[in-house]
This record gives structure tokens, sequence and C-alpha cells, in this order.
């Protein structure tokens, strides 16, 4: 049996069907690695692994800082990914943020034999490479790597965050203590 040609009218009528019917999307943009990355990747996966093999991994503390935001219940919405003619009341509430929440920075870190403290970034604060190092380094990380490192044997790592991966920074943490650099 050989295929049939749509008639292009019919094509027509029917997309339109379907748009009505169902709430179109357009696809987000993914994040493509290009050959450069790939590269980059490789050669740092390779020094990632020799750093963490034989049970060096126990020694590491890795933190993060996350954006917490405050909703009220007016910031639900009911998103359902069905056909309209089929909503039902039961399927799943989705929460999304309000323009104009407010919202909260928090510093934390996990490491083999426990957890940092949550500390709070200040209201209002730029986390720049200065504030990093007297209110986060210096202050939280010094405190959380004591108690759970009291011999002082631990390596830090962080993500590449601008403020993380500053000259002033690196330079600051150099002699201070072991970490991943970011070459």
């Amino acid at each position: 049996m050989t295929p049939r040609k749509i008639d292009p009218v019919i094509k027509g009528y029917v997309l339109e069907l379907l748009n009505e019917k169902l709430k179109v999307r357009k696809k987000l943009q993914v994040h493509r690695l290009t050959k450069v990355n790939i590269k980059k990747r490789n050669k740092r996966s390779w020094g990632l692994y020799r750093a963490l093999n034989n049970g060096k991994w126990q020694k590491y503390i890795i933190t993060d800082e996350a954006w917490f935001y405050m909703n009220n219940v007016n910031g639900s919405r009911h998103i359902q990914y069905v056909s309209r003619d089929l909503k039902h009341p039961t399927l799943e509430v989705y929460q999304r943020r309000e323009n104009h929440s407010s919202g909260f920075m928090v510093w934390g870190g996990v490491a083999f034999n426990s957890k940092t403290k949550l500390h709070f970034i200040d209201p209002g604060a730029k986390v720049n490479s200065t504030y990093y190092i007297n209110n986060v380094l210096k202050h939280s990380l010094t405190k959380d790597a004591l108690r759970l490192y009291p011999d002082g044997d631990f390596v830090f790592h962080h993500d590449p965050a601008p403020s993380h991966v500053s000259k002033v920074t690196t330079e600051f943490m150099k002699g201070k203590l072991k970490f991943i650099s970011q070459e």
C-alpha cells in the first residue's frame, strides 16, 4: 500500500484543531557542549578522578549557595498538559515564583562525615570576592571545617561562580587551605 499525500487544506485544519485543543509551548533551548567544552571536561575529569581515588573523596567539603523564595498561597497555578476537554480537578498543582516575591540566600556544604551548618547571606548583599572571603570563607567555612575535620586535613570544593574563582579569592585560599583549582 502506498502512502497517500495529505491535502494541505486538511493538514492546516488538523493543525488548527490541535492548536485549539492543546496548549502549544515552544521547546526550550538546551545547553549544547562544544568541542572545546568537551576537551576541557575530559581534561578536568581525569584530574578530579586522580584527586578523589583511593578514599581521598572522604576528605572533601563541597559547598554552594542557593536562593529560596517565599511565596504566598496566591502563587499556585494549575498546570495540566492535557487536552482542554479532558481537564481534571485532581491533577497536580505546581508552585511558581511570584513577581517580586521576597527571597533569601543560604550557603551550606556537605562532607563525607557530616554537613556544614546553614549560613544566611546578608539581605541585599552583593556576593563579590570581598564578601565571599570575609563572610563565607573566613567566618563560616573555618568554623565548619574545624568541626568536620579537627586535624585540618580536608580539601575544599566550590562551583566556579565569579566570586569563587576570582584572583583575589584564589590568592586568599592559597596557603590557607587545600582546594580544587578551577584551571
